[in-house]
């Protein structure tokens, strides 16, 4: 136990645990179908969370990207969203 009157740091999580392996969620071939006027919530539940975002959470414009994987290879896709409601929709290829 600590002598300084604090709780301990390690609340019993095992240090050892794996990190989770978890299947993404949304489907990366769904990103060919994203479109101006769609909502914040409709993008995630289609294509799942970005892999980067520019701009803070409540600005009113927000760009999110996602990078090639298998579903959607070879393919940059950026989304701008302002007031939570997609403005553009940018697909760029690269090549591997």
């Amino acid at each position: 136990p600590p002598t300084n009157g604090r709780a301990s740091k390690d609340n019993g999580h095992d240090k050892t645990a794996k990190p989770r392996t978890e299947k993404p969620k949304g489907d990366p071939a769904e990103r060919g179908h994203l479109h101006a006027g769609m909502t914040e919530g409709e993008v995630l539940t289609r294509v799942g969370p970005p892999n980067a975002t520019t701009g803070q959470k409540n600005a009113k414009l927000v760009r999110w990207t996602w990078f090639p994987v298998e579903g959607d290879a070879e393919t940059v896709t950026t989304v701008t969203l302002s007031s939570g409601v997609v403005v553009n929709v940018d697909r760029m290829h690269v090549k591997r």
